[in-house]
């Protein structure tokens, strides 16, 4: 998920809440491999095409609300449309399959996204997957510093070397939360932290705090 999901002004599907259906669909899945990512992208400020996913969902422009692609290294490849609330069945009707094939010897894939085209079109169908376009590309979402979410006010974005953090940063991290106002302390797949909810000028003063510590806090 987006660090930002729930709270981003430009989200155009609750991906907050499809995530957790997704989970709940899929977590006791057998014979999965041991990597395995299904990113839920909500269409807002930060797409998800490059986390290296195995399955994507993410809002369409057409009659269904909802693509689910394999999210390979050379882009997105549409496995087909579903709607918000049929998507979590899907994408289990999807991962057993897969699982189901890799213990048959169908394929020797360790990554769903490394499937042969032929095998994911016999997914979609089980699936009972619609035909829709690759979700379109865009571009790259802001990875550190401040980030106005409109009326969530404007959250900072704390990203770590390497992503590696120490306790002390931590203790700084979660004692800037409470005393701003935050009351949470999100993990970011930018391999570091959001703070949302922050007033606009709060979130500028803490930037030479943050970079002190030892954070990344400037986009490039």
């Amino acid at each position: 998920l987006s660090p930002f999901a729930g709270i981003d002004p430009d989200e155009r599907i609750d991906a907050q809440a499809l995530a957790a259906e997704v989970e709940r669909a899929g977590a006791d899945i057998p014979g999965l491999p041991e990597k395995f990512v299904v990113a839920v992208d909500g269409g807002g400020l930060m797409p998800l095409a490059d986390v290296g996913a195995d399955v994507m969902v993410a809002p369409t422009r057409g009659p269904l609300p909802v693509a689910i692609a394999l999210a390979g290294p050379d882009g997105s490849h549409a496995l087909g449309g579903t709607t918000c609330a049929d998507a979590p069945g899907a994408i289990r009707t999807i991962l057993e399959g897969f699982a189901e094939m890799r213990r048959s010897g169908r394929t020797t894939a360790r990554r769903l996204r490394d499937l042969a085209p032929a095998l994911a079109a016999g997914l979609a169908s089980a699936a009972g997957l619609a035909s829709v376009d690759a979700p379109s590309p865009r571009p790259a979402g802001l990875r550190a510093g401040p980030v106005d979410l409109g009326a969530h006010g404007t959250g900072l974005l704390l990203a770590l070397p390497f992503g590696r953090c120490d306790a002390g940063q931590l203790s700084r991290a979660v004692t800037w939360s409470e005393s701003l106002g935050c009351e949470e302390l999100r993990p970011s797949l930018t391999r570091g932290f959001l703070l949302p909810g922050l007033k606009a000028s709060d979130a500028r003063n803490l930037v030479a705090a943050a970079r002190e510590a030892g954070f990344i806090v400037d986009p490039d």
